[in-house]
């Protein structure tokens, strides 16, 4: 998909196709969403960077993966309505964490949506 077009497929239900059968499948095209967020240290709020986060949407869970920068920022384009962020991977960043962070968000119809900071609990070297 041409990242360019700002559009995604909208896979409303699992369409089972048996073999050597054909089916007509239609998929509708959705403008999506620009989610951005910034994952921080809870206590210092010293940035992340190098985490892997993933964006779970739609009603078949479609995701999408990305990674923080040097600033503890990421960003993924996702469909609007309800979708789940979770921090998948702290490998390479220096830090272990007490629990993995997941949040519910719901994403409105805009161009760009800005998630609360994502707070993460470390543990002690």
């Amino acid at each position: 998909m041409d990242d360019d077009l700002d559009l995604l497929p909208d896979i409303r239900e699992f369409v089972n196709i048996a073999e050597g059968t054909t089916e007509q499948v239609e998929i509708e095209l959705k403008r999506c969403v620009n989610v951005c967020g910034r994952l921080v240290v809870e206590g210092t709020g010293q940035p992340i960077a190098g985490a892997r986060v993933s964006i779970s949407f739609g009603k078949t869970y479609e995701h999408t993966d990305c990674q923080t920068d040097e600033h503890g920022r990421f960003s993924a384009k996702v469909l609007p309505g309800k979708a789940r962020v979770s921090v998948i991977s702290f490998f390479g960043t220096g830090i272990r964490v007490e629990r993995h962070p997941r949040i519910e968000i719901e994403v409105p119809e805009q161009a760009e949506f800005e998630i609360p900071v994502v707070k993460v609990a470390v543990k002690a070297n």
